[in-house]
């Protein structure tokens, strides 16, 4: 996901919102924002710019109290929304936005990122849609979408869209980039690397050209590499936790839990930073908070039936198998933990449940092993 086209996240999930201005009746909608509207939303507009809520929103309200259904004043709201993190309150924005201005793009283009940011990506590809309706060549729009139906396992659908990319007017070597995506998260990381080729190009852009490199070297198992490349390209919450496991490699396991902690803060859905931040507490020996992050965050209160539901990664470009494998480590943790404590009988039920939900892994079978007694020793032989 690529960020460097939003206002800056902040989480401000305990304000509240007034939406009563921005779904007032509108005679005849203006754009452009006049008198003491503009004034007003011309304030707002700047604390947002400087992620300062409390004073934007009275302001950007304020404006459409003065001139209901002013446009400007409705996008600069839902943008200031989607920093909030308020996705839900954005999207109708948004679609009060393309009520009023049906002609414009300016609603959908909040409705998308709103859905991104919200991490719906079935949303978020019919939001891509709605949006390239009206201006087809948006190439953020088409990488967005082109990610999330890699992340939903949709290659074919992928694959599709894009025989239309430069009819659409994207480049060449854009749209190599997005087939990349695609087969890294495919797992033809053969192939990936042939599309990598085209993708490698000075005509692509910069910012999706290193995210996809650092994906297809985080498949190749290069995470030092990926790290680099994560970085550079502005994909935050990748590099960051990529850099975590790299940490947690060298057994910098202070470095890792500051890492994995506050990207736990910032993306709480993530299976993946919740393991590294267990894995950095193991390795601290501080093994009991590791185990109740785990029962909190990865393998909760009947989590087997919730899955595969809830498996939001960071790391998707690991394959498709990364939830299950990020599960399973977690799982192994835990049974380390119980047969520590002598708990064998809660061990192996742990350990049967976790193959029942998620298959055979070595890490479940590595940890049941540990509380096998160990074979004698052979006798002597008699001289």
């Amino acid at each position: 996901m690529l960020w460097s086209f939003l206002l800056p996240i902040a989480f401000a999930d305990d304000m509240t919102v007034d939406l009563a201005p921005a779904m007032a009746p509108a005679k005849k909608p203006v754009w452009e924002p006049k008198g003491k509207a503009l004034e007003a939303y011309g304030r707002g507009d700047t604390k947002a710019k400087t992620e300062a809520w409390a004073e934007a929103m009275p302001l950007l309200t304020e404006s459409l109290t003065i001139q209901p259904g002013c446009g400007k004043c409705l996008y600069g709201l839902g943008r200031a929304l989607v920093g909030m993190a308020h996705t839900d309150e954005a999207i109708q924005v948004g679609n009060r936005i393309t009520e009023l201005y049906p002609d414009r793009k300016d609603g959908e283009w909040i409705t998308f990122l709103a859905n991104m940011e919200a991490h719906r990506p079935e949303a978020t590809v019919a939001a891509a849609d709605a949006y390239l309706a009206k201006d087809k060549a948006k190439l953020t729009a088409w990488y967005e979408r082109n990610h999330d139906l890699a992340m939903l396992g949709k290659y074919d659908e992928a694959m599709a869209r894009l025989e239309g990319a430069a009819a659409a007017g994207l480049k060449d070597a854009d749209a190599a980039c997005m087939k990349t995506e695609i087969l890294t998260q495919k797992g033809e990381l053969a192939d990936a690397r042939i599309a990598w080729g085209a993708c490698d190009n000075a005509d692509a852009w910069l910012q999706m050209r290193r995210t996809v490199e650092g994906r297809l070297l985080l498949a190749e198992d290069d995470w030092a590499g990926a790290q680099g490349k994560f970085s550079q390209g502005g994909a935050e919450l990748e590099s960051r936790l990529t850099l975590a496991f790299v940490r947690l490699k060298e057994e910098k396991f202070d470095q890792a839990l500051n890492l994995a902690h506050k990207l736990g803060e910032d993306a709480p859905w993530a299976l993946d930073a919740a393991l590294a931040e267990a894995k950095a507490l193991v390795g601290l020996g501080r093994t009991d908070d590791a185990v109740s992050l785990i029962q909190l965050k990865i393998l909760h209160d009947q989590w087997e039936a919730s899955h595969p539901v809830c498996d939001k990664t960071v790391l998707a470009s690991r394959g498709e198998k990364w939830p299950d494998a990020v599960r399973a480590k977690a799982a192994a943790i835990l049974i380390d933990a119980d047969i520590a404590k002598g708990d064998v009988e809660a061990a192996q039920a742990l350990h049967d449940k976790a193959v029942k939900a998620l298959g055979a892994h070595d890490v479940l079978e590595k940890a049941m092993a540990a509380a096998q007694p160990a074979e004698p020793a052979p006798e002597p032989k008699k001289k």
